[in-house]
């Protein structure tokens, strides 16, 4: 299987809007969205791509959206996600949901709060996850994950994800 870099260039939408029930499968277009590397975020001062928060500090963006593709060159018998995220992330892969942080069961929509917030050094914390590897298929893949904040006056925001497998 080929690995996603942390350093993986990602689709996103921070426009503060409800992206559609279908945002995290692989026939979404995207081709709208802006993009960029990881790290994500705002707030902190060590983003590689700042994201936008909305209309102002006290009134942000509750969901931000990202989405990118990898290729599988052979079916992984073991999968690791690492992610960084403040406050709340939910990921996908090809469309069904494969991880949750920091979020309550069930559905999630656009306006889904973070029931804590993340703060000091579990901000920089790389959490890993196990993957189901029956998500993956040989050849193109998607990622995609929305990441909710706590409070629409969050002072940051941040996103960083990589996906290993082996074979």
């Amino acid at each position: 299987m080929g690995d996603l870099a942390a350093s993986a260039t990602w689709a996103y939408s921070d426009l503060g809007d409800v992206v559609g029930a279908d945002w995290a499968t692989p026939g979404y277009d995207d081709v709208g969205w802006a993009t960029g590397v990881g790290e994500f975020g705002y707030g902190d001062g060590d983003e590689t791509t700042v994201v936008a928060y909305g209309p102002s500090a006290g009134s942000k963006y509750r969901t931000t959206y990202f989405r990118t593709a990898f290729t599988a060159t052979a079916l992984p018998t073991a999968l690791e996600l690492q992610l960084r995220v403040d406050d709340g992330a939910v990921v996908y892969i090809n469309g069904v949901e494969a991880a949750r942080f920091n979020l309550p069961d069930g559905p999630v929509s656009f306006g889904t709060a973070a029931p804590a917030a993340i703060y000091g050094s579990a901000e920089r914390q790389d959490r890993s996850f196990a993957i189901d590897p029956s998500l993956v298929v040989v050849g193109a893949n998607v990622i995609a994950v929305e990441v909710h904040q706590n409070t629409l006056g969050s002072s940051d925001l941040s996103f960083l994800a990589g996906l290993s497998g082996t074979a």
